[in-house]
């Protein structure tokens, strides 16, 4: 039996190394009683010797733990040195107990080592660095400012710089009003006469197209059997705006000798029916719109004058779709087409019904607007008659 085996034997109990050495037959009595003596004298119980190595490990893990809080990390490597140097001072005393111990005292010198290496690199760093008291100072009051600033004006410091180019701006409107004064009045000036010079241009304008409407709505008055009617557009002088500087006003005088007067004032409303016309006629002329409806436009109107009408209202269709609501037989016989509307009531709710008339039935309505509810053969006869006359007087436009 060699001493390794017996090495082996360190953590066992008397009664095993007994048994093992029962079990090598080359071993002699005598050499089984020596070894059996030094089991003896050292004392070796189970267990014991495990419990041992468990203390040392553990001291040397307390001693590397134990006070390495608090510290800076230079001397804490320092501090870290140290105590790995009582670690290894620990395990060497141990290490003869087997290849176990002897193999982690080398890798905790190892450790100590490139621990030591650590410590000197730490240390050379230290010292390249050029710290100065004063400029930790002059960062941390900076940092304060900032965080202040970030409270009262913004979140951010693209906020902050906003709020400081607002707060400049308002400043240089501030320091320099006067200036800025003196410059709009300047420009206010300036645009001023651009536009009166545009509002004269304006008015010019409105005048020479003035004169020409003059002409062409005495014309349609006299169409309209209103021959001794007079028109004019009169131009007066306003706050300038959007629409220029006049005040433009439609006059008229219905009588012979009697002065010329604002059409609201002195048109009757069969005068101003016809009036209406005209505008309408005339205007239309030099629109885009292509649908005229006129809605009573014979009110006040009987007669010569509503065939007059009638005629005016078959010429404009011609050249723009009209729509015209009457009462009066001569504007409905004139029409291309007759609608009849009605109103009515059917289980408590009224209703409003749209017939399109046929020749027949056109007699019957024109009848009935000229004769009222009793319509006799002659009302028939002269509602024939108003339809030829207005189908002859619309093939001849």
């Amino acid at each position: 039996m060699t001493i390794k085996d017996i090495a082996r034997l360190s953590g066992c109990g008397v009664a095993t190394v007994s048994r093992v050495l029962n079990n090598h037959p080359d071993v002699s009595r005598e050499t089984r009683r020596r070894v059996m003596a030094v089991v003896d004298e050292q004392g070796f119980q189970p267990n014991t010797n495990a419990k041992h190595l468990k203390q040392q490990a553990g001291s040397s893990i307390a001693i590397i733990v134990k006070g390495t809080q608090n510290m800076l990390f230079a001397d804490l490597v320092e501090r870290i040195q140290a105590l790995l140097r009582e670690a290894e001072n620990a395990l060497r005393a141990v290490r003869g107990m087997g290849e176990q111990f002897m193999e982690l005292t080398s890798r905790l010198e190892a450790v100590e080592s490139e621990v030591y290496d650590i410590g000197e690199t730490v240390r050379d760093l230290r010292e390249s660095y050029d710290f100065s008291p004063a400029e930790l100072d002059a960062v941390e009051s900076r940092s304060d400012q900032l965080y202040r600033l970030e409270k009262k004006y913004g979140p951010t410091v693209v906020d902050m710089l906003a709020y400081l180019d607002k707060c400049r701006q308002e400043l240089d409107g501030i320091e320099y009003a006067d200036d800025t004064i003196a410059r709009l009045e300047k420009d206010l000036r300036k645009q001023e006469k651009r536009t009166k010079e545009a509002a004269k241009t304006l008015t010019g304008a409105r005048k020479s197209a003035a004169e020409s409407l003059e002409r062409r709505i005495q014309e349609e008055l006299r169409h309209l059997s209103m021959p001794k009617v007079r028109f004019a557009i009169q131009f007066g002088e306003t706050e300038l705006g959007e629409n220029g500087g006049d005040e433009v006003r439609f006059l008229m005088s219905a009588n012979v000798g009697e002065a010329l007067k604002p059409i609201h004032k002195v048109a009757s409303g069969g005068e101003l029916a016809r009036i209406m016309l005209a505008l309408k006629n005339v205007l239309a002329e030099n629109e885009l719109i292509g649908t005229l409806v006129f809605d009573e436009v014979d009110t006040g109107v009987s007669g010569r004058a509503a065939q007059k009408v009638a005629e005016k209202l078959a010429q404009v269709s011609r050249r723009k779709q009209v729509l015209c609501v009457t009462h009066l037989p001569q504007l409905a016989a004139m029409a291309d087409t007759h609608f009849s509307v009605e109103k009515g009531e059917r289980e408590g709710r009224t209703y409003t019904r749209v017939l399109r008339l046929d020749r027949e039935r056109r007699k019957e309505e024109l009848a009935r607007l000229t004769g009222g509810q009793r319509v006799t053969s002659a009302l028939l006869a002269g509602a024939e008659e108003l339809l030829d006359a207005a189908s002859e007087y619309r093939a001849g436009l």
